[in-house]
């Protein structure tokens, strides 16, 4: 089952972070996604296995492939530390997935 609509009530634009160096980092085109922005300050572990404090989490229907370090753009700019997708237990289907931004 995923996030109703009506949960779903703000709207960020996504700037996709597609691969980072010593020239600078090389961004993707920008999309519009439609979720639900909680601003809570947070203690989470990235992929990397290391604790970062995120100090906001979006929410979302879509199923995004997106790595750490890409933009968010919302009432201000943050970047994602953290990409987590949760499935249903028993279709397997996804949820919702939560990015953790700093």
């Amino acid at each position: 089952m995923k996030l109703l609509n009506s949960m779903q009530p703000h709207t960020v634009l996504l700037i996709p972070l597609l691969s980072s160096g010593a020239m600078g980092d090389n961004w993707g085109d920008s999309f519009e996604v439609k979720g639900y922005m909680e601003e809570e300050t947070q203690l989470v572990r990235d992929q990397e296995g290391d604790e970062v404090t995120a100090n906001s989490v979006f929410y979302t229907s879509e199923e995004l492939n997106i790595k750490k370090g890409s933009k968010l753009e919302w009432d201000d700019e943050y970047y994602v530390m953290k990409v987590e997708r949760k499935y249903n237990a028993l279709s397997g289907q996804l949820a919702y997935t939560a990015l953790y931004l700093g």
